[in-house]
């Protein structure tokens, strides 16, 4: 957890946006730690006998005796005390049928804090759900056709006994304690989300006085597995020494068969042999407004395996007779980037296609529609087209 996660109370000034009485209220849950370290709340929590000045090193230079649940509730207090945020607080909160009792002028600060007070893991399943879309490369693993129907959506106990095993493979690569597995039941996507520590870190830091100090800290990843019930298809965003640990665990979590999902080449990029704008056209996806060609690497013939990549703003517009985007003589198309617009946005947003099983996007929302524009088109194959061929 680095020292930018906990902004928010990096300085007096920064403290002093939470009301009193709230922050006041906080500290008390941590008596013993606060003790310790030689702060004393007042009764009343007046502003004036908080020390503040005392409060910022407490909160920053986190000491090894600093309970877990302290350092997790600075950091999403931290992270989630925006306006942006408390939206999604709010319908958190709200897919919950759960209110968040506040106080008149409360700050989106306070409102932060107030979440943690009164529901801890609110507070964490909001950030989650924000740390899902964000842009994602994901890994892709299917299986047979016929097994399709055979999934279950886990039981609460297999969901733990899965989020054990999950923390034994952190704990034993020293990455900490406390994984947790949280599960977004959908139809036809359900999703996942491992919010796991990494190797610790120590970087050098300097403090508001200007004396520098050491800064030992474990970061904190959040892994994203999503399995898609009507097509039977995995995909996850993780470190690649965790993709088939994932794999192997969320077969036996859905299907109770770790063997299940196969490896095997899902995308293909031959629809861009054609050099016919009409392989990127957009029609079966109405939440797509346009597509746009805008790089491509191949590779030719030869001993040395050359790779080409062209790029522009829309290389379908700029192709001339005389010269086609991908000659007849590329051996393999390897990858390709398009830019697409979302009727509901005004910015375009990316999408990048691997020969494999790997796909980029902007934002993690985006993929469900990308899908259906992928599989109209044909750059993603069925079952028995993906044949026995492993992905690159």
């Amino acid at each position: 957890m680095s020292a930018h996660s906990r902004k928010r109370f990096a300085s007096v000034e920064a403290l002093r946006r939470f009301r009193p009485e709230t922050l006041a209220e906080f500290l008390r849950r941590f008596p013993s730690y606060i003790a310790a370290h030689g702060l004393q709340l007042p009764p009343n929590a007046a502003e004036p006998d908080i020390r503040y000045d005392k409060l910022v090193p407490l909160c920053m230079d986190i000491s090894p005796d600093a309970p877990t649940e302290f350092q997790s509730a600075l950091f999403f207090i931290s992270a989630m005390g925006s306006p942006a945020r408390r939206e999604e607080i709010e319908a958190e909160a709200k897919y919950r049928g759960v209110t968040i009792a506040t106080h008149p002028g409360c700050t989106d600060h306070d409102y932060a804090m107030l979440t943690w007070l009164q529901y801890p893991d609110l507070l964490e399943q909001a950030y989650a759900r924000a740390a899902m879309h964000q842009r994602r490369t994901f890994t892709y693993f299917t299986i047979p056709d016929d097994e399709i129907k055979s999934f279950k959506l886990p039981t609460e106990e297999r969901r733990a006994r899965a989020e054990k095993d999950i923390n034994l493979w952190f704990s034993s690569s020293d990455c900490g304690i406390g994984a947790k597995l949280i599960v977004y039941p959908g139809d036809p996507e359900t999703w996942f989300l491992i919010r796991h520590g990494e190797k610790p870190n120590r970087i050098p830091a300097v403090d508001d006085q200007g004396q520098g100090f050491s800064f030992f800290f474990r970061p904190e990843k959040y892994d994203v597995v999503i399995y898609n019930s009507r097509y039977g298809e995995l995909k996850a965003n993780a470190g690649k020494r965790l993709l088939d640990d994932y794999r192997y665990k969320f077969a036996d979590l859905l299907f109770e068969k770790a063997w299940i999902f196969s490896k095997r080449a899902l995308f293909t990029l031959d629809p861009l042999r054609t050099n016919d704008p009409a392989a990127i056209s957009w029609g079966a996806a109405p939440e797509i407004q346009s597509v746009k060609l805008t790089e491509v690497r191949y590779e030719l013939p030869g001993s040395h395996g050359t790779t080409v990549t062209v790029r522009s703003n829309d290389l379908f517009a700029e192709q001339r007779p005389d010269k086609p985007i991908i000659p007849p003589n590329a051996i393999l198309v390897r990858e390709a980037r398009f830019e697409v617009r979302f009727r509901d946005s005004k910015a375009p947003r990316s999408v990048v296609i691997k020969e494999g099983n790997v796909a980029s996007y902007s934002c993690d929302s985006d993929s469900a529609a990308l899908e259906v524009w992928m599989r109209d088109r044909r750059f993603i194959r069925s079952w028995r087209e993906q044949g026995d061929a492993k992905a690159a």
